[in-house]
């Protein structure tokens, strides 16, 4: 008879990150999760890789459409992308992956607001936390 396979001690991948059930804490250490959104911390690199994703692969990590994207970022519902050229702009993937991470936890849209506030303003110092 072969051993019982728990599914749950198997390392799985969401979006391309990887957990395991040794890893998985009820805060998993996600920033926008906690007592406050205050404790967002930008310079933590091992949370989420600091990447720049274009508009196509945002919308994917999503699952919005274009023009409900951009009426989150009206609403400071999502954080807004940043310039990388003349004509071309990117959005930071671990932003659009906090702010899900608070949507998942159940935040209100005026959390969600504040914690992409906090998220903008923190672009500013990010150079210096490096």
């Amino acid at each position: 008879m072969s051993p019982a396979i728990n599914i749950a001690d198997r390392a799985t991948s969401i979006n391309g990150l990887a957990t395991t059930k040794e890893k998985h804490t009820p805060n998993n250490n996600i920033p926008g999760f906690g007592t406050s959104t205050s404790s967002v911390q930008l310079n933590n690199f091992s949370d989420f890789s600091l990447k720049l994703i274009r508009k196509p692969e945002a919308l994917k990590i999503c699952g919005l459409s274009k023009s409900t994207l951009h009426l989150r970022i009206n609403a400071g519902l999502m954080a807004p992308p940043i310039s990388i050229g003349d004509r071309a702009v990117a959005f930071v993937r671990k932003e659009i992956m906090v702010v899900i991470a608070a949507q998942i936890a159940g935040k209100n849209n005026d959390e969600i607001r504040s914690l992409v506030k906090e998220l903008v303003a923190q672009r500013q110092n990010l150079f210096s936390g490096v």
